[in-house]
């Protein structure tokens, strides 16, 4: 695992500043370790590990989406208006199942999924 790959590819997908990006490391790593978690390949090459570190990446933006759209919500202060945006969290998804497919030779191919009602 190289943290920094992840860290990398999370930070060019959400766009979010430095100091912001540290208040979820713990969401980039534990991403990493679940995506570990579905490698099925018994050896994996150079190669492997970045593809893997990059979906991590793309995982953590999803889940980093999702905790923090669930702490958000929306609100009004004023004039200005905060909705979430579910759109963000659609996108999010996709580009995680499509991180997932092209990462399907070496991990298996689970689409069970814990979804918030």
């Amino acid at each position: 695992m190289d943290f920094n790959v992840t860290l990398d590819r999370f930070k060019l997908v959400s766009g979010l500043a430095d100091e912001e990006v540290s208040k979820w490391f713990q969401v980039i790593r534990d991403a990493s370790e679940y995506v570990y978690s579905l490698v099925t390949k018994d050896s994996l090459t150079d190669g492997d590990k970045t593809r893997l570190d990059k979906a991590a990446g793309i995982y953590a933006y999803y889940k980093y989406l999702l905790y923090s759209q669930s702490l958000e919500n929306s609100f009004s202060v004023g004039e200005v208006s905060v909705t979430e945006n579910k759109e963000r969290v659609k996108d999010a998804q996709q580009m995680w199942e499509k991180e997932k497919s092209d990462i399907g030779d070496i991990i298996t191919a689970t689409n069970f999924l814990f979804k918030r009602i």
